[in-house]
């Protein structure tokens, strides 16, 4: 946990000393935080639901069933992550970092926009975001397939932070990247990441299991 801990405080600090990073767009660009500007961390995906009906020009019962399922997997992967987080109880890192590396050390996430370090005031582990992801792209691929190729615009045209579309060629790779995102905010480990990749992942399993008719 130390060494997690670490690599999250010198990964903000970089963030801190360039603002243009790579890091720093991952981390705006996925954050859903805003509550009064963007979307919740499961509406950002069924948005991204709704681009990939757009784009593939399903039809309505197509659509309906592209978004039962993944509400079906948006839900029980918020009923999955948030039992976790009070079952295992992990800190948050401006906890622990505090604690044990820095006392002044702060996130960088800003949610209101006006300069305030903000960290959720739930336990850490695993990432809601990260399972919401995973759970997502897992129903997703069973229907599209993994490899495919998307421009996330959910953001385009904002100027409170930088907006600009992300694209991806698998949907495995955008839940990953929204799990390491995260860090750079500085309110996740990776274990907190990668243990929301993994429940989101098993939660799509069962989701795809299930039987549906038109």
């Amino acid at each position: 946990m130390y060494k997690q801990a670490k690599y999250v405080r010198e990964l903000t600090e970089s963030i801190r000393n360039n603002k243009q990073s790579e890091d720093y767009w991952m981390a705006e660009f996925w954050s859903d935080d805003f509550s009064t500007v963007t979307f919740t961390p499961a509406g950002r995906w069924a948005a991204i639901a709704g681009q990939v009906i757009k784009q593939e020009n399903s039809n309505m019962a197509d659509a309906a069933m592209i978004y039962a399922k993944v509400s079906i997997a948006l839900c029980d992967a918020g009923i999955g992550a948030w039992q976790n987080k009070y079952k295992y109880n992990v800190l948050r890192p401006v906890d622990y970092i505090r604690e044990n590396i820095d006392a002044n050390w702060n996130t960088i996430l800003t949610p209101d926009l006006l300069g305030k370090y903000y960290t959720p005031q739930d336990p850490s582990y695993p990432s809601e975001h990260a399972t919401y992801g995973a759970a997502t792209a897992g129903v997703l691929a069973e229907i599209f397939g993994d490899q495919y190729t998307l421009t996330d615009r959910c953001h385009e045209g904002r100027l409170e932070f930088r907006s600009d579309p992300r694209t991806f060629y698998s949907f495995s790779s955008m839940a990953k990247e929204v799990a390491y995102s995260r860090m750079p905010l500085g309110v996740h480990l990776q274990e907190d990441g990668d243990a929301g990749l993994l429940l989101g992942a098993q939660i799509a399993v069962e989701v795809n299991k299930m039987q549906f008719k038109k």
